[in-house]
């Protein structure tokens, strides 16, 4: 109750009024009330929810005397009914508060809980995970690892706090919301990548003009890696049909080692392999890593612990 006290405060006097009411009815009243409008069928709400359907009338009786008003009109021939003005001001209210409550609710699991999150790209984790592990091994039986290989996927993680934490790949190494907290690990230049026996093995550095006449394959648009390839492509003049996109990276390593395709990629990718030679391109595109913290305070206990050790333990490096 002090959480919902505290957020109530900080509201403006309008939504203010309205949830001190709705501390003194039924929640539940409202929770009938948003579904009865959306559906316009007292049946189907009253199915929905397993009660009678004089449950669902005596609630919207209920709301309509708690604040004074009508809140739909019925037209008895169609059988339907439309939201007053002032039932669509309390439906558009009911879902803040359903939303507010909701929330407050996911903020105290969050708290009591004794699980650690840690969100990253797998294909970046494969590279620095093995790294970390070993220092953060108080915490592996707590442990649950959020992947996510795309980028914009992860920032609404950390956004929504669904993720406090997490180590990413992305095309530029700053970021402009101000909810996040960036901190860049390193930089990867991406470099051409060919079959051992490739005409193009045994240069040591390869132009632009040298790479046009092959095909390519890259990492499809789960990837962040497929931005970059694609800005690059369109920078080179890149004939974009002349490029496989995959989501499996053994698919990209058999269609490069087989001498099929050619591709750019950073050495997280492919990491001593024989069958693969990776040389420098002119002008080549950089993959920063970075980890990303959100500014949220109630973190757990542990979760907290966590996220401090892993942040000294990748600024230090």
């Amino acid at each position: 109750m002090k959480v919902i006290i505290n957020l109530i405060y900080n509201m403006n006097i309008e939504i203010k009024h309205i949830i001190i009411g709705v501390l003194f009815m039924k929640i539940q009243d409202l929770i009938y009330y948003r579904y009865l409008a959306d559906c316009s069928s007292f049946t189907k709400t009253a199915e929905k929810f397993y009660v009678s359907q004089p449950s669902i009338s005596i609630a919207l009786k209920r709301l309509e005397e708690e604040f004074g008003t009508q809140l739909i009109t019925r037209d008895r021939s169609s059988r339907s009914f439309d939201l007053t003005a002032t039932g669509k001001i309390l439906y558009n209210r009911a879902g803040e508060i359903i939303n507010l409550l909701e929330t407050t609710r996911s903020d105290i699991d969050s708290l009591n809980s004794k699980t650690i999150e840690l969100g990253f790209d797998p294909l970046i984790g494969s590279f620095y995970l093995p790294k970390l592990v070993p220092n953060l091994s108080d915490f592996m039986s707590q442990l649950n690892l959020v992947e996510e290989s795309h980028l914009d996927k992860m920032i609404d993680l950390l956004r929504h706090h669904t993720i406090s934490i997490a180590i990413v790949g992305s095309d530029t190494s700053q970021f402009l919301d101000k909810s996040i907290h960036h901190y860049l690990i390193d930089e990867k230049q991406f470099k051409l990548c060919v079959a051992k026996d490739h005409p193009l093995a045994k240069q040591e550095q390869v132009s632009v003009e040298m790479m046009l006449e092959y095909s390519f394959v890259a990492f499809d648009h789960n990837y962040v890696q497929n931005n970059i390839f694609k800005q690059w492509a369109k920078n080179i003049s890149l004939d974009i049909s002349k490029v496989t996109f995959t989501k499996d990276i053994q698919t990209i390593r058999t269609f490069i080692s087989s001498g099929a395709t050619i591709g750019l990629m950073t050495d997280i990718v492919f990491q001593d392999d024989p069958n693969i030679v990776m040389i420098p391109i002119e002008k080549a595109p950089t993959l920063y890593i970075s980890l990303l913290m959100n500014k949220q305070d109630n973190l757990s206990e542990s979760q907290s612990e966590f996220n401090t050790v892993l942040y000294n333990q990748v600024t230090q490096q």
